[in-house]
């Protein structure tokens, strides 16, 4: 049979219309699935054009990367739109049965995203995405039982459960692969402080299962974590070597404490030979990404004159900066400075300051420092009482000086 020229262009027409739309589909399955890897620039760029076009699980999905920064530079604003488009159109979505609908809708609940927090909502539509096969509703309600929210009765264990039914075997939820991961970890950490060492040697390995099979799926969060076992021997035979390798893996894909980890490792030279300059350049790129830890010890670096030329105007910037940002070691390192005139001009007033801020976060070593001024009254009003209070937080957490002032009083 001959078709004619309007048939000829209809069926073209309607040939390119599938085509697009099996484009669309596999895009979307494709957009969901790094989603679920935490490939999220992936997820990102496969998702935000099926937003632009009004799936509103996509707009959702985009929304929460926008809203952390994670695969995309984080804009809060932009965030905040793509929930409320999200929130119009994913009742109708949901109740079509979509599960990637469904799960964002709870997730929706569950964080006061474009809609009111309501945790009961967020679990029922959890609950139907679960029963979908969803990965992240099943994660997400099993993170919920095991918080306790939204719910009165102990459901921790089935939390826990749901978290392993959603990691599938480490081919499902990293984020599912992640919480259980650090669930381990805490628990191999009250294990250790019991002295239950081989109790706790079991949970690390369990952790460390976890953070492989997350690792294996490129989540640089979980080679960090899983770096961090290595180097330490928790739950698996240490091995710099190899701990050395997924840091470098991590901090390639942008990880800022695997960065500082390298930087240790070449400053030690273990695992790797002894670089200073090197580790200076890891820290260097860990204070780009805002990382305090990279701030403190790129300010030592300066102080000591390690793999750069000694600085201490160098060193009490960084420290600034990173002070500035909370850090207590910064802080503490910046209250020296002043106390003695290092880098910066002599201040005890200031000192003082920075010292108290410290100690507020628990510094011991600030809470020595900030007890033997008020003690003698350097900087501050002299007060005894402060100052043996002080001094006695700082023994009480094990800092050797405060014992021994105290001991001597």
């Amino acid at each position: 049979m001959r078709l004619n020229a309007n048939m000829k262009r209809l069926t073209l027409g309607l040939a390119l219309l599938l085509a697009a739309s099996v484009a669309w589909a596999d895009d979307r399955e494709d957009g969901f699935q790094a989603y679920v890897w935490t490939n999220n620039a992936k997820a990102v760029q496969l998702l935000s054009p099926l937003a632009d076009k009004g799936d509103p699980a996509a707009q959702y999905v985009v929304g929460t990367l926008y809203l952390s920064g994670e695969g995309v530079k984080a804009d809060p604003a932009k965030a905040k739109k793509l929930f409320a488009q999200a929130a119009k159109g994913l009742p109708a979505k949901a109740k079509a049965g979509d599960a990637w609908a469904l799960f964002a809708l709870g997730n929706a609940y569950e964080m006061g995203n474009g809609v009111k927090k309501d945790y009961k909502k967020a679990i029922d539509f959890y609950t139907q995405g679960k029963e979908l096969g969803n990965p992240e509703a099943t994660a997400c309600l099993g993170a919920m039982y095991f918080d306790r929210k939204g719910v009165t009765e102990d459901l921790q264990t089935k939390g826990a459960e749901l978290m392993m039914i959603a990691r599938g075997g480490g081919k499902g939820s990293v984020r599912a692969m992640m919480m259980l991961g650090h669930l381990f970890t805490q628990i191999g950490d009250t294990y250790a402080n019991q002295g239950k060492d081989k109790d706790a040697f079991g949970a690390y390995k369990t952790a460390g299962q976890e953070y492989f099979w997350a690792s294996e799926l490129g989540n640089p969060i979980a080679m960090n974590n899983l770096g961090n076992f290595l180097e330490d021997g928790k739950g698996i035979p240490q091995d710099y070597e190899e701990a050395v390798k997924l840091w470098r893996k991590a901090a390639e894909l942008g990880n800022s404490y695997s960065m500082v980890s390298l930087g240790r490792m070449y400053l030690a030279g273990t695992g790797v030979s002894k670089d200073p300059k090197q580790a200076v350049e890891w820290y260097r790129k860990g204070t780009e990404l805002n990382n305090t830890d990279a701030m403190f010890n790129l300010g030592y670096a300066y102080y000591n004159g390690t793999g750069v030329d000694k600085d201490f105007k160098q060193a009490v910037a960084w420290w600034q900066k990173g002070a500035d940002m909370g850090d207590h070691w910064s802080q503490e390192a910046l209250a020296m400075s002043y106390l003695a005139g290092e880098g910066v001009e002599k201040d005890l007033a200031k000192s003082a300051k920075w010292f108290q801020k410290a100690a507020d976060q628990g510094n011991k070593n600030a809470m020595y420092y900030l007890g033997l001024l008020y003690s003698n009254g350097v900087g501050v009003k002299k007060d005894a009482k402060k100052g043996h209070d002080w001094l006695k937080k700082a023994a009480d957490l094990g800092q050797k000086d405060a014992q021994k002032e105290l001991a001597g009083e």
